[in-house]
């Protein structure tokens, strides 16, 4: 009768029978679980509402139109008036075009930059976004490929100004870039402003030596690294 009494009053804490080591850890365990189930299923509800936010609350657009300036950086440097046309393949990534018009420089000492010298090119953007919360962020990066025709003339004559008189050799240099786009799109509403800066390689190739053109600055055919600021502003349909 001792005996039992005695395993009773140890099997008990006031009055409360004692729990052995394996069902406290069992007990724990189904906690940890249950709370992270309900993390677990909370988190997909977040996201599930952030993605028919996106596509129901107006957020996707089936068409983003940007106009903007760049101003290359590199030797030489040029600056271009972009267009851009994009298109949302889900509230994340967005695929696009852009076409850029050279604006018209003659500060050069032998030539200058004539019309119609322009790049295309298509460009993705893959925008963060929250692991758990699906929430975009601004803040976006992908891949750029142009490619474009720089047209330039030279004076045939070795006096600085040239003559009215004179004639000019024209000749053209074709112009590869391979870039890493990244950059920030805010958005009110459907206004669109952008800032990027995108980098990348940039080679040439060039017609001139076929006019008798030996121009190292114009004419070599060369690759180099450029930084290309951009500052755009458009509207989303």
């Amino acid at each position: 009768m001792k005996y039992f009494v005695t395993s009773q009053v140890k099997n008990t804490i006031y009055g409360i029978p004692k729990v052995s080591a394996m069902k406290r850890s069992g007990v724990r365990f189904l906690i940890l679980m249950s709370v992270a189930i309900l993390l677990t299923c909370r988190a997909f509800a977040q996201t599930a509402e952030e993605e028919e936010e996106a596509f129901a609350g107006g957020r996707v657009f089936k068409a983003i139109v940007q106009t903007g300036l760049s101003m290359q950086w590199s030797d030489p440097g040029h600056r271009l008036f972009n267009l851009s046309v994009e298109t949302q393949r889900g509230p994340y990534q967005h695929y696009g075009v852009v076409w850029s018009q050279y604006l018209l420089s003659n500060a050069y000492y032998e030539g200058e930059l004539r019309r119609n010298s322009m790049e295309m090119g298509v460009f993705g953007k893959f925008f963060l976004h929250g692991r758990l919360t699906g929430r975009k962020s601004k803040v976006y990066f992908g891949p750029e490929l142009r490619y474009g025709l720089r047209k330039f003339r030279i004076s045939s004559s070795s006096i600085y100004p040239p003559p009215n008189d004179v004639d000019y050799i024209n000749f053209n240099l074709r112009v590869t870039k391979i870039m890493l786009r990244w950059g920030w799109q805010y958005r009110f509403d459907n206004i669109m402003l952008e800032f990027a800066l995108p980098f990348g390689r940039e080679s040439t190739k060039t017609n001139a030596g076929s006019f008798g053109v030996y121009n190292p600055y114009y004419v070599s055919e060369y690759t180099t690294f450029f930084i290309l600021p951009t500052i755009q502003m458009g509207i989303g349909f």
